[in-house]
């Protein structure tokens, strides 16, 4: 079974275009584990959906991070994905055990700072729409993107 982790640390609307993602993921592998880690803002709505297996939430207390980073790194996972380009995303995903690491970003000095640690930094502006940026991620797993995958709310 593959391990999926996805960090999603900002809101609900944000959350919604990483969905698209993580559902198409799980069409594609139906077994695998999908966890999103969450900020306070999003946590309730993201734990609504069924193709998201585990839902955790970032800590604020600096004591609590450092416990959250100890317990992801006992996970193996096949993909960690920093959807939310934050830095502290970057940095836990640096050290989670995984065989594929990808950071979606805003800022293209990612690319350069942290593109040793990650198989592929995926920068906004290098893609005309998000959902192509999806589709990148999707074909560095060999998994396909298919129209229903965008109905989210439907099949919550």
């Amino acid at each position: 079974m593959n391990r999926y982790i996805f960090f999603r640390t900002d809101r609900i609307g944000d959350f919604l275009l990483s969905a698209i993602l993580i559902k198409s993921i799980k069409r594609n592998d139906p077994s695998g584990h999908i966890t999103v880690v969450t900020s306070q803002k999003n946590y309730n709505f993201v734990k609504t959906f069924k193709y998201v297996d585990n839902t955790i939430l970032y800590p604020e207390k600096l004591f609590d991070r450092f416990k959250f980073f100890l317990n992801l790194k006992k996970n193996k996972y096949y993909l960690s994905c920093v959807m939310d380009g934050k830095k502290r995303s970057i940095y836990a995903n640096i050290l989670l055990n995984s065989n594929i690491k990808i950071i979606c970003t805003y800022k293209t000095i990612h690319k350069f700072l942290f593109g040793f640690f990650f198989k592929k930094t995926l920068v906004d502006s290098e893609y005309s729409t998000k959902l192509n940026e999806i589709k990148a991620i999707l074909k560095i797993l060999n998994y396909n993107f298919e129209d229903s995958d965008l109905n989210l709310l439907s099949d919550r």
